[in-house]
């Protein structure tokens, strides 16, 4: 299991079991609290519907999309594991991909995703920001600790395609997520385009109106 904790995005292969504690234990009581965390809420980390396509394809919108010679990488070709993937124009500022929820519910994080066209040919979005809300009209930046907006960083060049756990500081109940990529990459160059693979986390049914969804 590998976690960092450092500035909010994890990703885990398994639970972590039970507590345990080696040499450097202070980092190790950290990294397993925080892995715990994860399992604690994870009643409301649910998949909202991007990769097994419970949400439709023209509730999927972006500032733009790229037209390839072999055809368009559309909105809803951002779907996490999609064959293809969603890719922003050249010179598209700012750059974003939004999901209609369709209704109103509580999210709680995303997992992202880049692509891997060939070996020569590696992309994604290393920082990226989210707004939600109930419309369009009114979306704010999910925020940190301190009242700040979020940044979520990736570390993807590490690995294009592996897929990466956002968890925001506390649940937001929005019908309306849009993704707000700033660095993007390809074979480790910062791009004006961004290529991007997806999913929303949260549940329909929270069980409490706390937005508060850190817990030990």
């Amino acid at each position: 299991m590998e976690v960092d904790y450092s500035d909010g995005s994890l990703w885990f292969d398994d639970d972590p079991g039970p507590l345990t504690i080696r040499r450097n234990w202070k980092k190790d009581i950290l990294d397993q609290l925080l892995a715990r965390t994860v399992y604690c809420y994870c009643e409301c980390m649910n998949p909202l519907g991007m990769e097994n396509y419970d949400i439709p394809d023209d509730k999927i919108t972006a500032s733009s999309y790229k037209v390839a010679v072999d055809g368009p990488r559309l909105p809803e070709y951002g779907r996490l594991r999609h064959a293809s993937t969603w890719v922003s124009d050249q010179g598209d500022h700012p750059i974003w991909i939004q999901v209609d929820l369709d209704a109103v519910l509580i999210v709680t994080g995303v997992l992202t995703q880049g692509r891997r066209a060939s070996a020569d040919f590696k992309h994604c979005v290393d920082e990226f920001k989210v707004k939600t809300g109930l419309a369009v009209s009114s979306l704010s930046y999910i925020q940190d600790n301190t009242g700040g907006v979020k940044t979520f960083t990736t570390h993807c060049t590490d690995n294009h395609v592996r897929i990466v756990t956002s968890v925001f500081p506390s649940r937001a109940r929005a019908q309306f997520v849009r993704i707000e990529p700033t660095i993007c990459y390809t074979n480790f160059l910062i791009k004006d385009n961004c290529i991007l693979r997806f999913e929303l986390l949260g549940c329909k049914n929270p069980g409490n109106n706390s937005t508060n969804i850190t817990c030990f």
